[in-house]
């Protein structure tokens, strides 16, 4: 299953140490740029067997859908909203397809959202909650979780919206705990919190370390 790669990559990822990483460029296949994405109507290929069914009864826009969660889970973000954009396209009820290039939009741990992404990340957002109705009781969670994160005008205290959104996943998460999709993005979101600060250069773990390692060991120790 293609989250155990993404969780296997966060846990990796958890394992290092406080030490930065150079910032400045935007990393390769970040969301990071402000360029009008160039539609793509064809599948990549390639990339493995990662499904997650959703609301939809467009099997194109399924396997879109499916392509653009499996290179976010690769931090292939802008090429991920292009997939997400495609299965919105051709299937213009579901909400995961605009939740997807939502979630896209934002803070990675590589890559801190400018204002300009933030508010690009609520107008599809917003396009996700209004078709929340057509979606599953689970992918509605997932659309209102997302919603914490997001604002029309983002200004203020991002950090404060971040944590409402990683609060969020975390009461989804619990709610549904057999979802190893839902555990990821939560971890996920928790890293995002204190990116690249998660342990001490002498090895011990910051006070937030400890739960994101286990929720992520979850997810490995339950789905194989």
């Amino acid at each position: 299953m293609r989250t155990l790669v993404a969780s296997t990559a966060l846990l990796a990822i958890a394992g290092c140490t406080r030490e930065t990483p150079p910032r400045g460029e935007a990393p390769a296949g970040s969301a990071a740029t402000s360029a009008a994405p160039v539609p793509r109507t064809a599948l990549l290929g390639a990339l493995g067997p990662y499904h997650r069914e959703i609301a939809t009864t467009s099997r194109d826009a399924q396997q879109f859908f499916d392509e653009g969660l499996t290179l976010l889970y690769g931090f292939n973000h802008q090429e991920a909203f292009t997939s997400f954009l495609q299965a919105a396209a051709l299937d213009t009820l579901s909400p995961m397809p605009h939740w997807g290039m939502a979630l896209a939009l934002g803070t990675n741990i590589n890559d801190p959202a400018p204002a300009d992404r933030l508010k690009l990340a609520y107008e599809h957002l917003a396009q996700a909650v209004k078709r929340i109705a057509n979606g599953s009781a689970l992918e509605q969670g997932l659309v209102t979780a997302l919603a914490k994160r997001y604002v029309a005008s983002p200004i203020g205290e991002q950090a404060a919206r971040e944590q409402a959104y990683s609060d969020a996943m975390g009461s989804l998460s619990r709610r549904f705990p057999g979802d190893p999709d839902v555990a990821t993005l939560y971890a996920e979101s928790m890293m995002n919190l204190h990116p690249w600060q998660l342990y001490h250069a002498d090895g011990t773990p910051e006070a937030w370390t400890p739960a994101i390692v286990a929720t992520l060991e979850r997810v490995l120790a339950t789905h194989e």
